[in-house]
């Protein structure tokens, strides 16, 4: 964990630009989830409403299985 903290803090150091949940993140989610015809990790609904809330539109997850059915998301894996 210790070096999770140390990727991150130099993150912010650099000036990397971060998001934070809007005031309507419930609202989106919710509505993300009634979209949703299989079960999708609470997780990744909340991230995504979150992305969705700040107005981004582009993803790149090792886990893209679950964001590829939201239809504003760009997901890719940088991996591959």
């Amino acid at each position: 964990m210790a070096d999770a903290v140390l990727v991150v803090e130099k993150y912010l150091k650099a000036g990397t630009p971060t998001i934070h949940a809007q005031s309507t993140p419930l609202h989106t989610f919710l509505d993300l989830a009634k979209s949703r015809t299989t079960r999708k990790k609470t997780s990744a609904l909340f991230l995504a409403a979150t992305l969705k809330d700040n107005g981004i539109d582009r993803l790149y997850t090792v886990n893209v299985d679950d964001f590829k059915d939201f239809a504003f998301l760009q997901v890719a894996n940088p991996l591959v």
